[in-house]
């Protein structure tokens, strides 16, 4: 496909999903042009003019038509008299004329610039539409089509595409090293390394994958210690692929927990979230999955024990708060974390009492009144109340 039915096909489909932009100011005009990769001009300018017929109500339309297009608002004029492929009008001053006053001249374009390309890219990611394949490809804008379909079926396409093949080579290697057998001294030949790997290559890829470690070679040693070997597999083991040489793949990354969630794959992003994390703002994922989303205790239970304690701290101040969630962390050990009392008591006994335990005693007497003023009773609570606070069910009696 050819650039300019490339970009008209693209720039006509993002219109449908963001609608289009006019700019009026002229160094913006001139800087998007000069940075833009693909830039075109649809169709001649218009004239767009007051009616005189119509003084009291800003109409425009185009000069010479003998059935005027009019509008109420240049929006929709735009919308009806320009190429539905325009993402961008360019909006110029005209001079007035005795007649007619010319308000401007409005020029449609195509323009698939960097911000376009993201665009696509978070928009067609799982599009099997031919044209908008075709016209990716005739363009060379980078897409997540394959990332993204490798990702969905979690197959060795997206180790390949996204890790540089690192989880394919570290389950070869690992198997490799703790086969080794070892001498009375604790040593292994080093023979092995070079007939399956040749030693100078397995020092390339290490380096590559950023894994600090080079092995002797066979001219240099003939044996190697196990300690070396035991600091080896920990070195591989604990290593994470150096994903950032590609910023398409840290975009990518971060999208994964952007897409609706009928379009995620919860495993592959809860290996993301774990093994990536430093490339990820994990408290703002994890603010958002706790104020409307699905996966906040999965992505929770990842973190270590200071970043847990962080985002419990963060959520006692989200205006809205969900309760299922707060009783997830007070479970899990976030004791200062507020509950729906109530809630507990009708419908779970056990909850309640170790809910109650945990406060402080005014705020007992407050739950203690809360739930005596309650229609509903719960055996099971008020049999332990009697049993372990009868001395303050009688003080909350008497003074209620």
């Amino acid at each position: 496909m050819e650039k300019y039915k490339a970009t008209k096909t693209l720039t006509e489909r993002l219109v449908k999903h963001y609608g289009r932009l006019i700019i009026s100011d002229e160094a913006y005009k001139r800087k998007l042009l000069k940075e833009t990769k693909h830039a075109y001009i649809l169709s001649d300018s218009l004239d767009v003019f007051l009616d005189r017929d119509f003084p009291s109500i800003q109409y425009v339309r185009r000069i010479g038509d003998s059935d005027p297009v009019r509008s109420k608002k240049l929006e929709e004029f735009i919308d009806k008299m320009v190429p539905a492929a325009a993402n961008y009008v360019f909006l110029s001053d005209k001079t007035s004329l005795t007649e007619y006053k010319i308000l401007m001249s409005i020029t449609p374009y195509a323009i698939i610039g960097d911000k376009e390309s993201e665009s696509i890219r978070k928009t067609f990611y799982k599009t099997y539409d031919a044209d908008v394949r075709e016209a990716i490809t005739s363009l060379g804008i980078k897409d997540f089509f394959e990332l993204y379909h490798a990702y969905l079926h979690n197959n060795e396409k997206f180790n390949q595409l996204f890790c540089n093949n690192f989880e394919k080579f570290k389950e070869e290697f690992l198997e490799f090293l703790q086969s080794r057998t070892y001498d009375n001294s604790n040593e292994t030949r080093l023979d092995p390394f070079d007939s399956k790997f040749k030693i100078e290559k397995l020092n390339t890829r290490l380096s590559e994958f950023g894994i600090k470690y080079i092995i002797p070679t066979i001219k240099q040693a003939s044996w190697i210690k196990k300690h070396e070997i035991d600091l080896l597999i920990d070195l591989v083991k604990t290593h994470t692929p150096q994903i950032d040489k590609n910023p398409l793949n840290i975009e990518f990354l971060r999208f994964l927990f952007e897409i609706p969630y009928e379009d995620r794959n919860l495993e592959m992003n809860k290996y993301m979230f774990k093994n990536f994390g430093k490339f990820l703002d994990q408290e703002l994922i994890l603010l958002k999955e706790y104020s409307n989303g699905k996966y906040f205790k999965e992505y929770f239970e990842l973190l270590d024990a200071g970043a847990q304690e962080d985002i419990a701290r963060l959520v006692k101040n989200v205006e809205v708060q969900n309760q299922d969630y707060n009783h997830f962390l007070w479970m899990m050990g976030s004791k200062d974390i507020r509950l729906d009392y109530l809630k507990l008591y009708k419908e779970e006994a056990e909850g309640f009492i170790n809910y109650f335990k945990e406060r402080a005693l005014e705020e007992k007497k407050v739950m203690l009144k809360d739930i005596m003023n309650c229609d509903f009773v719960n055996e099971k609570v008020a049999d332990w109340l009697n049993q372990n606070e009868s001395d303050l069910l009688r003080e909350v009696g008497f003074n209620g």
